[in-house]
């Protein structure tokens, strides 16, 4: 987009992976509490896209 390189990423602690492991539990808590029945994470070149499907019964 700009023309110039991206820099490399730090690499992560493990206070990072569990920051972002916990967020992901919070979320997928809130997901199930809302009536959502499944939730998918789809990991691939970088990008993290969190996917959940709506239930139609609580």
């Amino acid at each position: 987009m700009t023309g110039k390189p991206y820099p490399l990423p730090d690499q992560m602690s493990r206070f990072d992976m569990d920051y972002v492991i916990s967020g992901f539990v919070e979320t997928a808590k809130g997901a199930t509490a809302a009536g959502f029945e499944g939730f998918e994470l789809h990991c691939t070149h970088g990008l993290i896209r969190p996917r959940a499907k709506k239930g139609s019964h609580p």
